[in-house]
């Protein structure tokens, strides 16, 4: 089901997998996961949300489960209920990496940019590309887009040797007002079957390009 996913972007086989696997088992945590994934990534938000509150509940102090019904909350634009489950991570394992940076981006779009900056400097390996993106796309909706693009060269570098996701660097090119090296970014991704590409029909961060008919097709 999890290549059926991310790989082959058959979303109907990778449905029938996982349904079948939470019939042979409905107490792996990890399973009713990733079927949430699915099911997000498909705008299906109710029965996402409801598979990762059982995936929540099946391991109730997991911060992986609580994070991943956070994503599930942003995707669905309930930015408030996603800060509050973060927390819920973050209050289980303050040093997450991944927590923070999840609550940096969620932070970023419930308004409260200057939040979000302070929050991503908690998080560990503030060197790694996607995060070091994330950095500059908050910089540039936070008031400061020259920052995002100081870091802009350093970045296409590290789209070009393959550490940072060609999606990743196409949200910075949005954020600093370059719609059109985005999607070119995006449509790279695309031909390449970049693996989390299968997020951007339903990434916030992309909802500045959801009226142009060249993101659409």
């Amino acid at each position: 089901g999890q290549v059926r996913f991310y790989f082959d972007w058959n979303w109907r086989e990778a449905e029938e997998l996982f349904r079948r696997a939470v019939e042979l088992n409905p107490n792996i945590a990890q399973v009713r996961g990733l079927y949430g994934s699915l099911l997000a990534v498909m705008n299906r938000v109710a029965p996402a949300i409801q598979e990762m509150r059982t995936a929540a509940a099946l391991e109730p102090d997991n911060v992986q489960r609580r994070a991943s019904l956070a994503v599930v909350l942003y995707y669905a634009r309930r930015y408030g209920d996603a800060i509050a489950e973060i927390d819920r991570a973050i209050a289980l394992d303050p040093n997450s990496p991944v927590a923070h940076l999840a609550k940096a981006r969620y932070l970023t779009e419930a308004d409260r940019a200057q939040d979000a900056l302070d929050e991503i400097a908690l998080a560990r390996y503030r060197d790694e590309p996607a995060v070091r993106a994330e950095l500059a796309r908050i910089q540039a909706k936070a008031g400061n887009p020259e920052e995002a693009r100081r870091v802009l060269p350093e970045l296409v570098t590290a789209t070009g040797d393959g550490r940072l996701a060609k999606d990743y660097l196409a949200f910075v090119y949005l954020a600093v007002g370059e719609p059109g090296h985005a999607l070119a970014q995006l449509e790279a991704a695309l031909a390449e079957r970049s693996p989390t590409l299968v997020w951007v029909q339903v990434d916030p961060r992309f909802d500045a390009l959801r009226a142009d008919e060249r993101f659409v097709n």
